[in-house]
Parts: structure tokens; C-alpha cells; sequence
């Protein structure tokens, strides 16, 4: 049953995508800020990780949207820019 668990890893960047590669992760959530338990990474970010993953086909990438750190009640204004966080993700 080992073969059925995911590992992912949380990065913030281009090295850390690499680095999960090469340890074994089949998926990286990308995130920007983990020391407040991560918010939606900038467009750029997201660019270079899936050009990263290109170079180790093996790893997918999943890209965190959350606008701020704090609680996950969020306002209209707020949920607004998530959704077109997740179109730029996407």
C-alpha cells in the first residue's frame, strides 16, 4: 500500500521544486510566505516552478490560492481575487 501515498512538499520557489524532485515528491503545492502558512505565489513564481517541473517531468504542481494569511473567512472582495488567481494558475 506505500506505492498508494502522494508525497508532496510545500516550496516557495524554483530550487525548492528541484529539491522536492529529487527527493521523491510526485506534486508541490507552490506557495509564497509559508511563515504565515502560505499565500497564492506571484504569476512569475508560478512560471518558473512549471518550467522547473518541465525539467523533472515526474512532478506536478499545485499552486496554493489564498489571498492572506489569518483565518479562511473571506470577504466578497476577497474571494474575487481568488478567482482570478486561479485563472492565472490555471
Amino acid at each position: 500500500m506505500a506505492s498508494d501515498v502522494l508525497y508532496e512538499v510545500c516550496v516557495e520557489d524554483l530550487a525548492g521544486v528541484r529539491a522536492a524532485a529529487r527527493g521523491g515528491a510526485q506534486r508541490v503545492e507552490l506557495c509564497a510566505a509559508l511563515a504565515v502558512g502560505g499565500v497564492t505565489p506571484s504569476v512569475g513564481a508560478m512560471r518558473a516552478a512549471r518550467s522547473a517541473a518541465q525539467v523533472a517531468p515526474t512532478i506536478g504542481v499545485a499552486v496554493i490560492v489564498r489571498p492572506r494569511g489569518g483565518d479562511f473567512v473571506y470577504s466578497a472582495a476577497e474571494l474575487d481575487a481568488m478567482r482570478r488567481d486561479i485563472r492565472a494558475a490555471q
